[in-house]
């Protein structure tokens, strides 16, 4: 091979290259540019969500704020024109249902509403309307104690409200009227005391320890005492009597004979009420502890109406009811 035809190779070998890397160039040119316009679409599409996204969840926040309102720990929820309280937060130990919010009134509380909870120690109902408490709302609240009702509204407690809610101990209606049902303290109610000032406390089925009246209340229809256990009736003061159901009743579980309530009765009462003793005529010694002289309480049994009373005068005709004379409110409850 001659000098020229090397030389003609050499130069055709040099043109091969220079093509070769122009068409890789080429190639990672595409590539880039690929590359850079994904990158701008994302980049894009990240700014749009920037600005997008939080008008979103704006949006959704203001949407769940027209209809619901959290107030210490209770989470309310609007329909139709009235709030309801919806849910409990984690962790509050005293709750407060308000009768009222933003204007708007409380119709009352949700089924499950607080179920299950371990922290809730007090409960209070303001009610100046009517309201419910649904069945079930507090159930198996174990570490709940205390229950306030107040105001001048009412409020009905549908069954099983407060079953199961262990160490319950407290009830009190405060001015309000509350309408109960069956079973509302299933599995506790038997170390309950049931406290009324001013206030009324209708159609109460369950078995209670203690029932506590002052004066200007009223009460109606309860089981106190169960089995072997002693059920407390405290009458500080006269009650209404204007129910048509009966200012005050009492329906004694099976078998009362076996043991008798115990009453304590303050010297600030002029008339034992309807249905006080109950007509139950199968019972062993009744135990009274009154406030004022035997002068006083005789004069007071004169205003009680037999038939309506007839279990305290079946007792009193055969030498069954011991009464204590001159006990103080606070000697009764330390009597033991």
């Amino acid at each position: 091979m001659n000098a020229a035809e090397k030389a003609r190779l050499a130069k055709e070998a040099q043109k091969k290259e220079k093509e070769a890397k122009r068409k890789n160039f080429r190639g990672a040119l595409a590539s880039h540019i690929v590359l850079i316009v994904i990158a701008v679409v994302i980049l894009a599409l990240v700014g749009v969500g920037f600005l997008v996204v939080p008008k979103i969840v704006d949006s959704c926040k203001a949407a769940y704020d027209r209809t619901h309102a959290t107030v210490d720990g209770v989470v309310y929820k609007l329909s139709d024109g009235r709030y309801t309280a919806d849910s409990l937060e984690k962790g509050v130990t005293d709750a407060v249902i308000r009768s009222e919010i933003n204007g708007l009134s409380v119709s009352g509380v949700k089924k499950n509403f607080g179920k299950k909870s371990t922290t809730l120690k007090t409960l209070t109902v303001e009610t100046e309307n009517e309201m419910e408490i649904a069945k079930k709302a507090f159930y198996k609240c174990t570490a709940l104690q205390e229950i306030t009702v107040t105001g001048n509204g009412s409020l009905t407690i549908l069954p099983n409200a407060f079953s199961k809610c262990t160490m319950l101990k407290h009830l009190t209606v405060r001015d309000a009227t509350v309408k109960g049902d069956q079973y509302l303290f299933d599995g506790n109610a038997s170390a309950l005391t049931v406290t009324l000032e001013n206030g009324t406390l209708t159609d109460l089925y369950d078995t209670v320890k203690r029932v506590e009246i002052s004066g200007g209340s009223s009460f109606s229809a309860t089981i106190v005492g169960s089995g072997m256990i002693a059920g407390e009736c405290v009458l500080l003061g006269d009650i209404r009597s204007e129910d048509k159901v009966g200012a005050f009743g009492f329906a004694w579980q099976a078998k009362p004979h076996l043991i008798a309530p115990i009453y304590y009765i303050s010297a600030d009462v002029t008339k034992i009420p309807d249905n006080f003793f109950g007509t139950e005529k199968e019972a062993s010694n009744l135990s009274i502890y009154y406030g004022g002289t035997e002068a006083q309480w005789n004069a007071l049994i004169a205003t009680a109406d037999r038939s309506t009373n007839q279990y305290f005068f079946d007792l009193l005709g055969s030498g069954k009811v011991t009464v204590h004379y001159g006990t103080s409110y606070e000697e009764f409850n330390n009597r033991r």
